[in-house]
Formats: structure tokens, C-alpha cells, sequence
């Protein structure tokens, strides 16, 4: 018998124990259909639920392997000691019924065993993340700061990370990226190591080296020549700097009165005007403004431009002024040199469209323009030979005997038209039921009546001409004496 230790709450517990025969003390296969339940305390109700029992484990006689899910849901709670024992079974031939297989208790030592917060077998894992026990009660982000020891069956070693982030809702712990993402069945424990200090401050240490250089009491640290020279490195002042070229920025107020010397104090005052001075002139610029009147001082802003600004003015009207001379010069070679009668006498060598108007026309224009073209009286003789629009038609009584007989031989007789209409094949069609149709519609439609038709029971179908393609169907009202029937396509 063994005792197994301390465990949380929702922990699943392993355990190993070897039946033995009572007179040899040799391994011997615990038999009967085996049962091993746990009690709590004094209590005298068995616990069976979450328990396996597997005999003769890996084939070795005698070794029995235990397996305990010690979760509310079971029956177990906190601060309770529990006993496995054999409920049924024999050894050798021997009732066993009794036998203590192993003792543990849960979370009833007040603080974890050797620092354990957590352990269990995880839900799944990510490249970043554990998903911890459905059974693990940890708030979130308390777990931060903490070692998390993961085992990967499939990998079969351990890895341990520091906790970055815990979500209690999906039991989920935030890690850096492991170095083999773990697989097969997660076993985790959670040790309780104290997170970095808030304050920031590290304690007093006793170092030998620093930065890979040794330090001694008397000479400090000798930092490589690469770093600093140490002759230069006096009492926690650099003395001199032959090239800084990563300056930090000045904080604000950094620099202070008290920190600068008198020499530079002079330097930057030397040459600037003194506080006499400035009120002296001053005094002037308030007496010439009483001078000056509104137009006077609009006349010195001008001349305030300066000469160069006010030579670049010139130089922008002199080029404006030329500019226009040119198109001056350009204009007066396309005006005539004399006028007549004050006017410009000039030929129009286009007209914009709509320009002349009816009332723009003097009357002389219009008789100038009729003069010798055609009247309607003056068209007697000739002959129009086409007329591509003719809209209004002398009446029948006006035509000429030439013009009748044109009109008589272009119109079919009677005779010719009834010879048209007998001799000419009509095309093929049928009417949809309950429309109207045409008269070949209605022919077609009749001659399949007569002629192309089949009946099945109290269905009439009429072929199209060439005796197979269906024309239309009908509905009989009886298949064996219809009187009366119906189109029904």
C-alpha cells in the first residue's frame, strides 16, 4: 500500500499496485471479475464512479494498474482524505476483499505540494497557447508569472514556458511559442513562481562578472576597448567624446540655470542689443508713427517691399506692357488701311448658320432671287419623270388617259386573284385552343379533323400533314358513343 500524496480537486490520479499469493509471496493475477472502490474519510459509502481497473497491466502478472478521476462531478471534494481498496476479487484462489491498494488526499494540505498549483491532462495546444483541464480553477491572469511543465506523449519530453496570459472561460494559458507544439496526451503541471517585481528594482547582488568581463573590488569592471577606454571613464563622467552620433533627446526643464556656466551666459548675450537700447528705439518707432498720417504710411508700406521686390515688379509690367504693343501691331495688320464712309468696307468670307432671317431680307433680295425661276403657270410642257414624295395628289378625275392605264394594267383583276388564291400552297399552322385564327388556321385545323386523326378512349388526336406530328387533341364525352367534342390543346 502505498500513499500517493495531495491533489487538487478535478485531478486524474495513476497509480500501480502488485497482488501477491499468500503462501509464496510471488506476483499472482488479482481474478473474479475484479472491483476497486475508493472510500472518503470515515465514510462508509464507496466511490466507483470515474475508477478503471486494468489487471495483469502490459502483460506483467501480478501488476495492476489504477486509474482515479478525482472530480466533483464523482463524488470527490477538497480538504477529504480517500482509501482504494479491493471491493471483489481473488488472489490465488484467495478472496482479496479488503485489501488497501493506496491512499491520497485533496487540497487538504492548505497549500500546493512542492509549489504545484495545477495539474491535469490538457484539452488541446496551439503553437502559442495550453488549454488546461475543463476541471482547473484559476482566475484570469492569475496564473501569470507562473512555470507551466507540459509532457507531449507524442514528443515524450518537457518543456516549460512562464505563463504570459490565463483566461479562465476557455482555460486557456498564453505562452511563447514552444518549441515543439505538444501532441498526443498533454500532461501539465502549473508551479507557483513568483511573477517579475511591479517595482521594478532588482535586489543586491554579488557579481564576478558583467557582460561576460570579470569584476574586481579594487579596478570594477573592464569593459572591452570596443565599449569605452577606461582611462576616459573618471568618477561616472565621460570626459571626452571624439564622436557622438546617437544623441538621446533632451527631456524637458532638463536644462537649468544653474547648470549653465557664466562664460556661455556672456557668449550668447555678446552682441545682442542691451534692454537700453531696445527702449531707446522703441521710443523712436512711437514718434515717427505720431508723424506720419494714414496716406504717409501706406506710401512707406509700399516702399517696405524692398528695391529687390520692387524691381521684379518693373520687370513684370515692362513684359505685360510689350506683350500687349504686339498684339496692338497684330490687330492693325488685319484692319483695311482706309475706311469708306467711316465704315470698314470688308469682304464676308463666311456666315454663321442662321444668320440671315426673313426680316433680315430687304424686299429687292427677294424679287433679285425670283427672277427667272419657274411659276406653277410656267410649267406647261415637260414631264417630271420621278417623284420621290408625292404629297398631295391630284384627284382621279384630273389623271391623264396615259396615267389611267398605268393604274389599270399595275392592278390584278378579279379573275387573276381568285387563280392566285386556288393555286397557291398556304402555309402549314395550327391555333392555339380558344383563340382566334386565320383562315389557313381554320382550314388546316378542319382537314386534320377529317383525315389525320387517332382515338384512345376519350382522347381525339389530330395529326399535322405529314402524319405523325401531333396538331391539336380533343376530349370526347365517351369513348364508345360520343356526341359532342371538345378541344383540349
Amino acid at each position: 500500500m502505498s500513499d500517493l500524496g495531495d491533489f487538487r480537486l478535478g485531478t486524474t490520479i495513476y497509480d500501480i499496485f502488485t497482488t501477491t499469493a499468500a503462501a509464496t509471496g510471488a506476483p499472482t493475477v488479482l481474478a473474479g471479475t475484479p472491483v476497486v472502490s475508493v472510500y472518503e474519510n470515515a465514510d462508509l459509502t464507496q466511490i466507483t464512479a470515474g475508477i478503471t481497473l486494468g489487471v495483469d497491466h502490459d502483460t506483467v502478472v501480478g501488476a495492476n494498474h489504477l486509474t482515479i478521476v478525482a472530480t466533483a462531478a464523482n463524488g470527490y471534494e477538497a480538504g477529504k482524505q480517500y482509501f482504494a481498496k479491493i471491493t471483489t476479487g481473488t488472489v490465488g484462489g484467495t478472496s482479496a476483499v479488503g485489501y488497501k491498494v493506496s491512499s491520497f488526499s485533496i487540497e487538504r494540505q492548505g497549500t500546493p505540494a512542492q509549489g504545484v498549483i495545477a495539474q491535469g491532462t490538457a484539452q488541446s495546444a496551439t503553437g502559442t497557447t495550453l488549454v488546461l483541464a475543463a476541471a482547473e480553477v484559476l482566475a484570469d491572469n492569475v496564473a501569470n508569472g507562473m512555470t507551466l511543465l507540459v509532457f507531449g506523449s507524442t514528443q515524450g519530453y518537457w518543456q516549460s514556458r512562464q505563463i504570459i496570459s490565463y483566461v479562465l472561460a476557455t482555460d486557456t494559458a498564453t505562452v511563447d511559442t514552444w518549441t515543439v507544439t505538444p501532441s498526443g496526451t498533454i500532461t501539465y503541471i502549473v508551479i507557483g513562481s513568483p511573477p517579475a517585481s511591479a517595482s521594478g528594482t532588482l535586489p543586491a547582488v554579488n557579481a564576478t562578472q558583467f557582460a561576460g568581463q570579470t569584476i574586481t573590488a579594487g579596478a570594477g569592471v573592464t569593459l572591452p576597448s570596443s565599449v569605452a577606454s577606461p582611462t576616459n571613464i573618471t568618477a561616472g563622467t565621460i570626459a571626452t567624446v571624439t564622436a557622438l552620433t546617437n544623441l538621446p533627446t533632451i527631456p524637458a526643464n532638463w536644462l537649468t540655470a544653474a547648470g549653465i556656466a557664466a562664460d556661455v551666459t556672456t557668449e550668447l548675450q555678446s552682441g545682442l542689443a542691451t534692454s537700453a537700447a531696445l527702449s531707446t528705439v522703441s521710443g523712436l518707432v512711437d514718434d515717427l508713427e505720431t508723424r506720419l498720417s494714414a496716406a504717409r504710411a501706406g506710401y512707406l508700406d509700399n516702399l517696405s517691399l524692398g528695391a529687390v521686390a520692387l524691381s521684379t515688379q518693373v520687370d513684370a509690367l515692362e513684359a505685360a506692357a510689350i506683350a500687349i504693343e504686339a498684339d496692338t501691331q497684330d490687330i492693325q495688320t488685319r484692319l483695311p488701311a482706309v475706311l469708306v464712309a467711316g465704315r470698314i468696307d470688308a469682304s464676308v468670307g463666311a456666315m454663321a448658320a442662321n444668320v440671315m432671317t426673313a426680316a433680315a431680307a430687304a424686299a429687292d433680295l427677294t424679287t433679285e432671287l425670283q427672277a427667272g425661276l419657274a411659276t406653277p403657270t410656267n410649267i406647261t410642257a415637260g414631264t417630271i419623270t420621278t417623284v420621290t414624295n408625292l404629297t398631295n395628289a391630284p384627284t382621279a378625275g384630273d389623271l391623264t388617259a396615259t396615267m389611267k392605264t398605268s393604274v389599270t394594267t399595275a392592278v390584278p383583276t378579279a379573275a387573276a386573284v381568285a387563280t392566285a388564291v386556288a393555286t397557291t400552297a398556304m402555309t402549314e399552322a395550327y391555333s392555339t385552343d380558344g383563340s382566334t385564327m386565320t383562315p389557313a388556321q381554320a382550314a388546316y385545323e378542319i382537314l386534320a379533323l377529317l383525315s389525320e386523326f387517332a382515338v384512345s378512349g376519350v382522347t381525339l388526336t389530330t395529326k399535322r400533314r405529314d402524319g405523325t406530328t401531333t396538331a391539336a387533341t380533343y376530349t370526347l364525352d365517351s369513348a364508345t358513343a360520343p356526341t359532342s367534342i371538345t378541344r383540349a390543346t
